[in-house]
C-alpha cells in the first residue's frame, strides 16, 4: 500500500499553517528591510501584528479541536522566567510592565511561542534560515545602493539605521549564524554554497562596519562547533582539519580588519586595543573600561544580596548612583545576578543546560540539529559575557529554534506518523501543532 493520500481523500480547505508560515517569513523580511529607507517602518509593525494575531487564531483552532493548548519546553521556561521577573519587580524601583525590558520580554514570549507552532518540521526550519539569509542580504543591498553602507570610528554602521549599532549588529550576527548552518549542513550544490558564501561575506562586511567586537567573534565560534559535529559518509570527524581551517580563517579575518583602512577605522582599532588590554599592553578603550567597571561593580554588590538580588531591571539605577549615568552591566551574567540573585540566574541558564544535555543525550535527534543546538548555546554563552540578552527577541528566537530542531526526526522515522495523521489531519504529536498541517 502506498503511503499518502489520494486526491479523493486529501483534506480540503485553507491550510492555516501555510498562511502562518508565509506571514512569518514576510515579518522576518520586513524586520530587516522596513527601516524608512526604501520601505516604511510601519510595515514591520503591521506584519508583526498580522503574524501574532494569526498565530493566536491558529492556537485557538487547535485548542478547540484537541482540547489543549500547545506549549513547548522553551515557552514554558520563558513563561516561568517572566513570572520570576514579576516577583522580583515587587522590590525593584522598576515597576513598568508595558515599557522597557519587561515589555520586550512579553514580545519575546509571544513571538517565540507563535513561531514554534509554525516551525514544525525540517522544511519549515530550512525556509526560516533562508528567510533570515535573504532578508539580511536585502538589507545590506539596500544600504549599499542608498549610500548608507558605511561606518567609521565616529559613527558605527547601524547607529542611525536601527535603534543602535548593537541592535543592527545583533540581527546581522544571527543571520550569519543561520547562513553558516545552511552552508555547512544543508546546501549540497556548489552554486547554492557560493550564493550563501556571498551572503555571509556581505553580512560580515556590515558586521565589521558596525564595530561590534563580540558580534564579529561569535560567528567563528558557532562555525567551529558546527565543524566539530560534522562527520563524513563513513562517520569520521576531521577535527584537526577543521581546527586548522578555523585558525586560517581567523588569521585572514584579523589581517583584513587590521590592514584594510575602512575596516581598521571601524573595528580594527577597537579589536587592537582590546587585545592589548588582555596582554597588559594598554587599555581596552573607553567603552571596554566602562563595561569592565560595570561588571566589577555589579558582582561586588551582588555578593551583599546573593539569593534575591535587588529587583527586576534594577542594575541601571545602581549604575546611575555609582557612575552618574544609566548603564546596563553589558554582561548578562552580572545583570541577572544583581537583579534577581542566584536563583533567578539559575532559572534563566537552565535552558542552556537543557539544550546541551538534550543534544548529547537524545538519540533520535539528528546530528545536524545537534550541531545547531550546541553551537547556538555555546555561542550565546560567550556572547552573554559582553551583552545583556535576556530580553532580546531575535536571540531568543534562535534559542527557541535550538531546542525545537532537536525534536525533528529523520524522514524515514516519520512515515508511520505522517500516514496516521493524514487519516485525521488534526491529530497532534510531540512535535507540536501544525506538524500535520491542520485545515479549516
Amino acid at each position: 500500500m502506498k503511503v499518502g493520500t489520494t486526491m479523493e481523500n486529501r483534506p480540503t480547505g485553507v491550510n492555516i499553517f501555510s498562511i502562518g508560515t508565509v506571514l512569518m517569513y514576510i515579518y522576518v523580511f520586513m524586520s530587516f528591510t522596513a527601516l524608512d529607507i526604501v520601505i516604511s517602518s510601519r510595515w514591520t509593525t503591521i506584519t508583526l501584528y498580522a503574524f501574532l494575531i494569526w498565530g493566536i487564531f491558529t492556537a485557538l483552532v487547535i485548542a478547540l479541536k484537541e482540547g489543549r493548548f500547545y506549549f513547548s519546553t522553551y515557552s514554558l521556561w520563558y513563561f516561568l522566567f517572566l513570572i520570576a521577573s514579576l516577583i522580583i519587580m515587587l522590590y525593584s524601583r522598576e515597576k513598568s510592565l508595558l515599557t522597557g525590558q519587561f515589555y520586550f520580554m512579553l514580545v519575546t514570549l509571544c513571538l517565540t511561542y507563535v513561531m514554534q507552532m509554525f516551525i514544525n518540521d525540517e522544511n519549515a526550519f530550512r525556509k526560516l534560515c533562508w528567510a533570515y539569509s535573504i532578508s539580511s542580504f536585502a538589507l545590506v543591498a539596500i544600504l549599499f545602493f542608498t549610500g548608507n553602507l558605511k561606518g567609521t570610528s565616529q559613527s558605527r554602521l547601524g547607529a542611525e539605521i536601527m535603534s543602535g549599532a548593537n541592535v543592527f549588529a545583533t540581527v546581522m550576527m544571527v543571520a550569519v549564524m543561520f547562513e553558516l548552518w545552511l552552508v555547512v549542513y544543508d546546501a549540497k550544490k556548489i552554486g547554492v554554497r557560493l550564493i550563501l558564501a556571498s551572503m555571509i561575506a556581505a553580512n560580515m562586511y556590515s558586521l565589521i562596519l558596525s564595530a561590534g567586537r563580540k558580534f564579529f567573534v561569535v560567528p567563528f565560534i558557532f562555525l567551529y562547533i558546527l565543524f566539530l559535529f560534522k562527520a563524513d559518509k563513513n562517520g569520521r570527524k576531521h577535527i584537526i582539519r577543521y581546527t586548522i581551517f578555523i585558525i586560517l580563517l581567523l588569521f585572514i579575518a584579523y589581517n583584513l580588519i587590521m590592514r584594510v583602512p575602512v575596516f581598521y577605522q571601524a573595528l580594527g582599532y577597537r579589536m587592537e586595543s582590546y587585545i592589548n588590554a588582555l596582554f597588559g599592553a594598554g587599555t581596552g578603550g573607553d567603552s571596554a573600561e566602562i563595561r569592565e567597571k560595570m561588571r566589577v561593580l555589579g558582582l561586588r554588590e551582588w555578593v551583599k544580596s546573593p539569593v534575591w538580588g535587588y529587583g527586576f531591571d534594577s542594575f541601571k539605577f545602581y549604575a546611575r548612583y555609582a557612575v552618574g549615568r544609566f548603564f546596563y552591566s553589558h554582561c548578562n551574567y552580572v545583570e541577572l545576578l544583581y537583579n534577581g540573585g542566584i536563583l533567578y540566574f539559575l532559572l534563566y541558564y537552565w535552558i542552556y543546560l537543557k539544550i546541551i544535555m538534550e543534544a548529547f543525550l537524545k538519540k533520535s535527534a539528528q546530528l545536524k540539529y545537534k550541531a545547531f543546538a550546541v553551537a547556538v548555546a555555546v555561542g550565546f554563552l560567550v556572547f552573554d559575557y559582553g551583552a545583556v540578552s535576556y530580553s532580546v527577541t531575535i536571540l531568543h528566537i534562535m534559542l527557541a529554534m535550538a531546542i525545537k530542531v532537536l525534536s525533528f526526526e529523520k524522514e524515514s522515522e516519520k512515515v508511520g506518523v505522517i500516514y496516521k495523521q493524514e487519516q485525521n489531519p488534526y491529530v497532534l504529536d510531540e512535535r507540536g501543532p501544525g506538524y500535520n498541517h491542520a485545515y479549516l
